[in-house]
């Protein structure tokens, strides 16, 4: 707030006189721009326009993800080998069961052979009893390695 001037009468120090305390320097004008801008800096702030923009018109997002069209062919499906599986079941009196038919341990090997040489796909499914005793299940195990399954 601009008040009166002040006068000697007011002033704290009155016999001292008042000058700038520093100098006022004259700078010389910065140089016209008369050059290109820096490409980076250019295509860089064509880049987040386009970023921005596309952040506001894109599509919605879809929260079911990708979108992929699967045809199934029913008939081939039926015909396929695939969808037969080979499983082999160890009892808790260590008795064997392929597709469930029953087995016995000497005749594990046999009829494995012959389930596999009817199928495209060897995988074998292994399941046991949890009565069943450990050696029975490393041998079936044993026996299906051995085959290549």
């Amino acid at each position: 707030m601009a008040g009166p001037a002040p006068d000697r009468q007011t002033r704290i120090l009155p016999e001292i006189t008042l000058h700038n305390v520093s100098r006022w320097r004259h700078h010389r004008l910065p140089p016209l721009i008369t050059g290109l801008p820096n490409f980076g800096l250019v295509f860089g702030a064509i880049l987040w326009i386009l970023l921005f923009l596309w952040t506001i018109v894109r599509p919605p997002v879809s929260h079911y993800g990708l979108a992929v069209g699967l045809r199934i062919d029913e008939s081939t499906f039926e015909k396929s080998p695939w969808s037969e599986t080979l499983g082999v079941y160890l009892g808790a009196d260590g008795s064997y069961y392929v597709n469930g038919k029953r087995t016995t341990q000497g005749d594990l090997h046999a009829t494995l052979k012959s389930e596999l040489n009817r199928r495209m796909v060897w995988d074998v499914y292994l399941e046991s009893s949890k009565d069943a005793h450990y050696s029975d299940a490393i041998y079936a195990i044993d026996v299906i390695q051995k085959l290549g399954a």
